[in-house]
């Protein structure tokens, strides 16, 4: 059946309640924070609620972009069954007058099902997957494949809602700030953070060109690297061939304190990273960014905004390639990023950041 477009809300007949529903992951969440200011801009009145998996709504915290944070820990198995279970009785006394559901897994979608809100706003046929139709009541209009962050806005248009200026909304804590540039303070001009890697190999750079990058930072640049990520095996091990190998030993940050992380990430002068979502922290905490993108399309996945050109591109097979917005993976794109194509995009944003002084539009 054709799902309708959503009906339009005037300002004066705002909703009282809106959920958001996009539970993970860290990326996915934060490309989602724009479109939940856009909201908080134009019905400063709502109330937004916000369902999210226990990690990445410790992003949330402090937001100005929601006022409730609704938990849902994925399970699995008999587990999961009784967890959706219990989801449902908190939720049956609780009313909602919009739903916006801007993530296509099946785990969003039976949650979306399961709570009360007459319009229930979803993507398009051609943009959905895993029943995602089935339980939304509404669709956005159909439209190319975008950047996600752009997708995602296609829900405030869809409203009537002016999706610009982008706002993250992701807040650091003063004492977060201060514990963070204790940690990175030294006689160092730069302070470089590396993300040494993600939850998938196929997106992951072999260590032995990280550690090409990590001495020419601190002999061409004179920075401070800092390894930073989570506290996964591939991770780790990563990291310590990176500090096995280089001459100009960076210091080690991998852990499992997601605030912490977000601090570093914003006291960076820079950060390096594959496609993963401290990238996405780094672009909206205002921090510059550049992405090493081999197995996912960067015009889709990559940094989104001002850092968008400096992307050292595997995804290209070949130089000038029009791949426009291709939505498909390359498990071969990161082992054609070479080092000297990463320095090359950390100069020219060196260049761009220093000719723009500190108040630059890509940060710092």
């Amino acid at each position: 059946m054709r799902r309708p477009p959503p009906p339009h809300f005037s300002q004066e007949a705002a909703p009282d309640e809106l959920c958001i529903v996009r539970l993970s992951a860290l990326g996915d969440v934060t490309m989602t924070t724009p479109l939940a200011m856009a909201i908080r801009r134009h019905w400063p009145r709502t109330r937004i609620a916000w369902v999210v998996q226990p990690l990445p709504g410790r992003l949330l915290e402090g937001s100005p972009a929601v006022d409730e944070l609704i938990p849902f820990e994925r399970l699995r198995g008999r587990a999961a069954i009784a967890e959706y279970a219990g989801f449902r009785r908190r939720m049956k006394p609780r009313a909602f007058d919009l739903l916006l559901c801007p993530q296509k897994a099946l785990k969003a979608g039976i949650l979306t099902g399961l709570l009360n809100a007459p319009v229930k706003v979803g993507f398009d046929r051609a943009r959905s997957s895993d029943l995602h139709g089935f339980f939304t009541t509404h669709a956005i209009p159909a439209s190319p494949r975008r950047h996600k962050v752009d997708e995602t806005l296609e829900f405030a248009h869809a409203l009537g809602i002016p999706a610009g200026p982008v706002e993250w909304g992701l807040r650091t804590t003063s004492e977060e700030r201060s514990r963070a540039e204790e940690f990175l303070a030294g006689p160092e001009p730069l302070v470089c953070g590396i993300v040494v890697g993600t939850s998938h190999p196929g997106k992951n750079w072999p260590a032995e060109r990280w550690i090409h990058v990590v001495d020419a930072l601190a002999e061409q640049h004179g920075a401070r690297v800092v390894l930073l990520g989570g506290p996964s095996r591939e991770e780790g091990a990563i990291a310590a061939s990176i500090l096995e190998g280089a001459r100009n030993r960076p210091t080690c940050a991998l852990g499992n304190d997601l605030r912490h992380l977000m601090a570093l990430l914003e006291g960076c002068d820079l950060v390096l990273s594959p496609d993963t979502g401290p990238l996405h922290i780094a672009v909206a905490l205002g921090t510059p960014v550049v992405g090493l993108y081999g197995r996912t399309n960067p015009n889709l996945h990559g940094p989104w905004g001002p850092s968008r050109p400096f992307v050292a591109d595997g995804f290209e097979r070949a130089p000038g390639e029009a791949y426009g917005n291709l939505d498909r993976y390359r498990d071969e794109g990161m082992s054609r990023i070479t080092p000297e194509m990463v320095l090359l995009r950390v100069g020219e944003l060196l260049r761009v950041r220093g000719e723009a002084g500190p108040a630059s539009a890509i940060g710092g």
